[in-house]
């Protein structure tokens, strides 16, 4: 573990935002040897410090983007801890989120240009593709990442047009070394959420096909498409009136209508009928193809500087942290990796401050990973058996078979309790039927119970 003094210390210059479970930063990492680099840091919120349930959360979106690597999902440096909180520090993205876009547009009276909003969800269908299906690394099996939190809040484009998926820290992954598997908080966004989240349904990749057609929808129509409806006929009613707004924003025409089309359909109620995230990311780039209006690198660079200049100069509430310098707990950190669930990283060995943070995060994570998932599996003890005498049922002969071990009360352990051969069933009697043992005075039996004197008859 590094000492104290090759601890990094972090700048915190402002807040950049702030959300439900924390606030995102602008600062400066500062390290003992002079190297200082840009960093936002995603820093937990207080009161959250005590549930085991969001820290798990956010060390597990750190191992997710540690090993999620794509163009258009924001890239985590390190985990740590500051100022007694879980920290992560990613990547800083002079850039504004797509619902601050869309109101500045709405206040502006214009429109996000057709062709820029569909390579927009393009480059977000390829990340959703890329988290579900693309290995960490060669040789490795897919993590089957599903985001769950898709809304135009958690994307962000910059200055040149970059695109970029934040926030996966409610997202479901299929790697034995997670750690968030309670139920203790319903996470997502009702607004953005599909029919099957609604009824607590299993989320497939078609959930996030959904909250990403809810977002094209809002930043074509500068509104929000609202909760999706409990039955297939009422919600296919609702998609439909609402779309009618988009024609109102964008224009109609057949390309107009092929658009809507494609809204439509990752719109569906059927998560079936919903097309899966690589064919939504092609079908946009042919249709933003066919738009002639400008592209989104064009517009994103005479539109996001104004957008993110207002940001920065808008007044927030004041913050203890800002203009502060705060040291790493890596007594903290180390803390909170010993008391999850076995599956935290170990406190890498010192490294110079400048490697690659992202890759140690990622190369840890997949070494847990392994471990996890190539140990053998531990055998329950053997219980001793006592031969039984079992009489068959046809034969009327004597047997002997061992008796089943009496299963101890422990949970999770399914293999403790496997069935019998079938062979050991069929020399198994049949149960007889339980018959009532005669009362010692029928007629008073049958009086008592008919509310009659007079005796029974045979």
């Amino acid at each position: 573990m590094p000492t104290d003094e090759a601890s990094r210390r972090f700048h915190f210059l402002r807040e950049i935002a702030s959300g439900t479970f924390g606030s995102v930063y602008l600062a400066k990492e500062i390290h003992s040897d002079g190297f200082s680099r840009i960093v936002a840091i995603k820093l937990l919120h207080r009161r959250w410090s005590e549930s085991e349930e969001v820290t798990r959360r956010i060390r597990e979106e750190a191992r997710l983007l540690g090993w999620l690597r794509h163009r258009n999902i924001v890239e985590v440096m390190d985990l740590t801890a500051i100022d007694g909180r879980a920290a992560l520090v990613m990547e800083y993205l002079e850039a504004a989120d797509l619902h601050v876009v869309a109101e500045a547009l709405k206040e502006q009276g214009t429109t996000f240009p057709l062709r820029a909003a569909l390579e927009t969800a393009a480059a977000v269908a390829a990340a959703l593709d890329a988290a579900y299906n693309r290995p960490p690394y060669p040789g490795e099996k897919p993590l089957r990442v599903i985001h769950r939190d898709i809304k135009p809040s958690n994307v962000m484009v910059d200055d040149e047009g970059q695109v970029k998926v934040l926030d996966f820290g409610v997202a479901r992954a299929d790697f034995e070394a997670r750690e968030s598997r309670t139920r203790e908080l319903q996470f997502g966004s009702i607004n953005y959420m599909p029919p099957e989240r609604l009824f607590f349904e299993p989320e497939t990749p078609a959930s996030d096909v959904y909250s990403l057609g809810a977002t094209l929808f809002e930043i074509l129509a500068l509104e929000m498409l609202g909760k999706a409806k409990g039955r297939p006929d009422r919600h296919f009613r609702f998609v439909q009136d609402r779309l009618s707004t988009v024609r109102q924003v964008q224009g109609t025409g057949d390309l107009g209508a092929e658009v809507e089309q494609l809204v439509a359909a990752m719109l569906a109620w059927d998560h079936a009928e919903r097309p899966e995230a690589h064919r939504v990311a092609a079908r946009c780039r042919d249709l933003a193809r066919q738009a002639g209006d400008v592209d989104l690198h064009d517009w994103a660079c005479a539109t996001i500087p104004p957008i993110v200049a207002r940001m920065r100069e808008s007044e927030r509430p004041p913050n203890p942290l800002n203009d502060q310098i705060v040291s790493e707990d890596h007594q903290i950190l180390r803390g909170q990796a010993e008391g999850g669930s076995g599956a935290a990283e170990p406190a890498p060995a010192e490294a110079p401050p400048t490697a690659d943070r992202g890759r140690r995060l990622g190369a840890a994570a997949l070494a847990a990973l392994r471990t996890h998932t190539t140990a053998p599996p531990v055998e329950a003890p053997a219980t001793p058996r006592r031969p039984v005498q079992v009489r068959a049922a046809r034969t009327g002969r004597t047997a002997q078979r061992a008796a089943p071990p009496q299963p101890e009360l422990e949970l999770l352990q399914p293999s403790r309790f496997a069935p019998l051969p079938l062979s050991a069933m069929e020399s198994i009697p049949p149960i007889a039927p339980i018959v009532p043992p005669e009362p010692d005075h029928p007629a008073r039996d049958i009086r008592a119970r008919t509310g009659t004197t007079k005796p029974p008859t045979d």
